[in-house]
């Protein structure tokens, strides 16, 4: 089979992945009290304790007397909007029939009336005040058919800093680079807001007119997680999307994830209190540090699993368990399994990141018995997340030194399929001499213009820098390494583009 052949086969297999996951059924166990919400029907003022009696909003599940073993039940069809802290030993699912419950973190902005064009042709005030604690991470267009490009700056020096290469608003691709910028006076393509720290208004460039005339939707995305902490917790049948910073933040002890779907995370600034500009951060260095995860963990975990999601449109990384920085108690990952997901067109897929320089004495600091398996991971760094600074968009990405403190057993990467991506395959601290990293089974296809694993240096002299290219001189040489052993891997002649992803579902 060729690598196209290949790539239409695991088309058809998303499409029944994807269609599996949406209309999955319910999955929650019997308890003594069960709780219903429902965002038409339902009143605040009722006990909430049948469809009949339910509660209405979010808030009102949040302020509740929520015991461990408590069932909460979402109406299908339903949308609310806002956070939401997870109950230890609560388990969160849906009720009745048709789509899965929407919780989305976002202002829906699309009534003309709240739209003001300024003096710049074609640049529209957003008129209610957005306080830029809220950072708007991202604007979203008619439900995913366009969307916006954050203009990011360094307010010290006037500058522009998002970025150099080209961005595409799912219609128009334009440069952007490191120029002046003073404010929304300098706004000039299409779809391009900047979320202003001196007056706190978004601004937006839309050369179609009003944008609340010329949209049936605006999703304009801020600075907050959907569903946060909780331990011993079960989130089911919920679809999370259109926030700033995370779908979901926990703190990664017995916590289960199924049959969700999680998209257009992520985007906003990590540091609002330096003004979109960290000048010394290690990673992002002249670039603004935006955030953003389908589901993350930072810490230790234990019992962690995500099964049968659907996560897609992530700024980041869809799934993470991660931590850096020096330790004084220890950090330990354990018994983590993701599993059969479907992932699309986010950053990087999984990322598991215990990267430990320094700890005191005696601080233990490992990874251990971790399941990734049967995972479809398609089209990393396309759609919305190139816009990042970096274009390095990856299938696993792991720690990045031979200096690391982190003691790895038991990880296994296996029987997964990785296609489409615009990056590279893996990052080399997955294939570390001594790191324990079991990658056997996976069907790779790789792609004209990518690469097959990031930092690939780091495997012959241990230092940053060398990405392997994808061609099949390097993929010979990467096999005859050792790497890659009992893995498929197929390389095509068609190049993922910011326009095009190679894989529609």
């Amino acid at each position: 089979m060729t690598a196209n052949e290949k790539l239409k086969e695991v088309e058809l297999l998303a499409k029944k992945r994807k269609a599996e996951i949406l209309n999955a059924p319910s999955n929650y166990p019997k308890s003594e009290r069960t709780f219903y919400v429902d965002d038409k029907n339902g009143k605040d003022t009722n006990d909430g304790l049948t469809p009949d009696t339910a509660w209405k909003t979010l808030e009102k599940v949040g302020c509740s007397d929520i015991n461990s073993g408590d069932v909460i039940l979402f109406r299908r069809g339903g949308l609310w909007r806002g956070s939401l802290t997870l109950c230890d030993g609560a388990c969160y699912s849906a009720y009745g029939e048709g789509e899965k419950p929407k919780i989305y973190g976002s202002i829906q902005a699309a009534n003309a009336d709240d739209w003001m064009e300024t003096e710049i042709k074609n640049v529209w005030r957003f008129k209610p005040k957005v306080s830029y604690v809220k950072d708007v991470g991202a604007i979203i267009f008619d439900d995913g058919r366009l969307w916006g490009i954050k203009v990011c700056t360094n307010q010290s020096e006037g500058m522009r800093c998002d970025g150099n290469h080209n961005v595409f608003n799912g219609r128009t691709t334009f440069s952007r680079a490191s120029v002046p910028f003073r404010d929304y006076r300098d706004l000039k393509n299409d779809l391009e807001f900047y979320h202003n720290p001196s007056d706190e208004q978004v601004y937006l460039y839309c050369e179609d007119g009003n944008p609340g005339e010329v949209f049936g939707s605006i999703e304009m995305s801020i600075r907050r997680t959907i569903l946060m902490r909780g331990v011993n917790v079960t989130v089911d049948n919920l679809c999370l999307k259109y926030v700033g910073i995370h779908g979901i933040g926990h703190k990664g002890q017995n916590v289960t994830f199924r049959n969700c779907e999680i998209g257009w995370i992520g985007g906003s600034s990590q540091f609002t209190e330096n003004l979109h500009f960290r000048k010394n951060h290690p990673f992002n260095n002249q670039n603004v540090v935006r955030l953003g995860n389908g589901i993350e963990v930072y810490g230790g975990c234990d019992n962690y699993t995500i099964e049968n999601c659907y996560i897609y449109q992530n700024y980041d990384c869809a799934v993470t368990a991660q931590y850096m920085g020096h330790r004084t108690q220890d950090i330990i990952m354990n018994n983590i399994k993701w599993r059969n997901n479907l992932f699309d067109m986010n950053h990087y897929a999984f990322e598991l990141w215990l990267s430990v320089r320094t700890a005191e004495d005696g601080v233990k600091v490992e990874m251990k018995n971790c399941d990734i398996s049967g995972n479809l991971i398609l089209n990393c760094g396309c759609g919305w997340s190139h816009q990042r600074p970096d274009e390095m968009s990856m299938a696993l990405c792991s720690f990045t030194s031979k200096d690391n403190l982190c003691k790895v057993d038991n990880v296994c990467f296996h029987d997964n399929v990785f296609a489409g991506g615009r990056g590279a395959a893996f990052h080399a601290g997955v294939f570390l001499e001594g790191s324990e990293m079991d990658i056997k089974h996976n069907t790779i296809i790789l792609h004209e213009g990518t690469y097959i694993a990031r930092h690939a240096s780091l495997l012959f002299d241990g230092k940053l820098g060398q990405n392997i290219e994808a061609t099949e001189e390097n993929i010979k040489l990467m096999q005859d390494a050792g790497y890659f052993k009992d893995n498929e891997l197929y390389l095509s002649d068609i190049k993922p583009t910011i326009q095009e992803a190679p894989i529609k579902i």
